[in-house]
């Protein structure tokens, strides 16, 4: 479920290029453990796109992510509380200092980490 229509961002990805990402606007109000999801600075130094969408054996790059699970009774309309939710973090500091169990808010509801995806590059280079 989205708040909206897909804006263009910046990504961080671990190399430290910053790449666009083409992302929901709701992805930016996550916050985990009070620490926003920073969205970095841009231009973008690479000429290529990372994907939040990418399959596993689709060619390019696949953002890191946070696995989000709301808790009982906090999902917002649209939501299915039960549901693992699989969020891009645009920032590598933010990723790095999110821990599974933390507390995250989402779209006004509470929930907890539950998971951590790394970023993606297929094929490998």
């Amino acid at each position: 479920m989205s708040a909206g229509p897909f804006i263009n961002r910046f990504y961080e990805a671990d190399s430290g290029e910053i790449h666009l990402i083409k992302q929901q606007p709701e992805s930016a109000v996550f916050s985990i453990g009070g620490v926003a999801n920073a969205i970095p600075a841009g231009p973008a130094t690479s000429p290529f796109w990372a994907k939040a969408s990418k399959g596993k054996n689709e060619y390019g790059m696949s953002p890191r992510k946070l696995k989000f699970k709301f808790n009982t009774g906090q999902a917002p309309a649209g939501y299915q509380a039960d549901a693992v939710h699989a969020i891009p973090v645009y920032s590598l500091s933010v990723y790095n200092g999110a821990t599974v169990g933390a507390v995250a808010t989402y779209l006004g509801g509470t929930g907890t980490i539950v998971g951590k995806q790394s970023e993606n590059i297929y094929p490998e280079i």
